[in-house]
């Protein structure tokens, strides 16, 4: 009979307990979701690399030189640059996409209206996607991405984070309805 009483108060403890622990679980399983980081530079070596449409546009160049010159003054060693009709050279391996490429990821919103101005950055597991309608668009992409970084590096890592995704679409760019007609004449 003593033995049935000391098993039966462990039992009513293991059962109050158990309601925690699992709320613990839980907790530390799903809703303690960490910031993931990606290292961009490590070691004096960049693991991703800077990909641009060999279609680019004029405009674009601009940001691509821009997103260049802020790694490479960050850093102290040059990306590497290619343009994506050399892709097979570089397959397998992590990459900045930069413009419109003739890839899915870096395409543009079909929703998008000629005077919208749209500009993204978007950081996935294995490419960054930097991307604008326009020169002023992707100007703001760019200087987006390179504003998270720090503002210097100590030869140390350079980390990523993957919630730097960010999506901005201004609306009437142009603005419709400005013209000044039938101005009544004043004295």
């Amino acid at each position: 009979k003593f033995s049935n009483k000391k098993t039966g108060i462990w039992r009513r403890l293991l059962l109050a307990a158990l309601p925690i622990l699992c709320m613990a679980m839980l907790f530390t399983a799903c809703g303690a979701e960490k910031e993931e980081s990606l290292v961009l530079f490590e070691e004096g070596v960049y693991k991703y690399k800077l990909v641009y449409s060999h279609q680019r546009q004029d405009w674009e160049d601009t940001a691509i030189v821009r997103l260049y010159d802020g790694l490479e003054d960050l850093c102290g060693v040059e990306p590497e640059l290619i343009a994506d009709s050399e892709l097979a050279d570089a397959k397998g391996s992590k990459q900045i996409l930069i413009g419109s490429t003739n890839r899915p990821e870096s395409s543009l919103p079909e929703t998008l209206s000629e005077r919208d101005s749209y500009w993204s950055v978007a950081v996935s597991k294995d490419k960054i996607v930097i991307n604008g309608t326009n020169e002023y668009a992707i100007g703001l992409a760019v200087e987006h991405f390179l504003s998270q970084l720090p503002e210097e590096n100590s030869g140390e890592a350079l980390m990523v984070s993957t919630e730097w995704t960010k999506e901005v679409t201004m609306k009437d760019y142009y603005r419709d309805g400005w013209l000044l007609k039938d101005i009544p004449a004043y004295q």
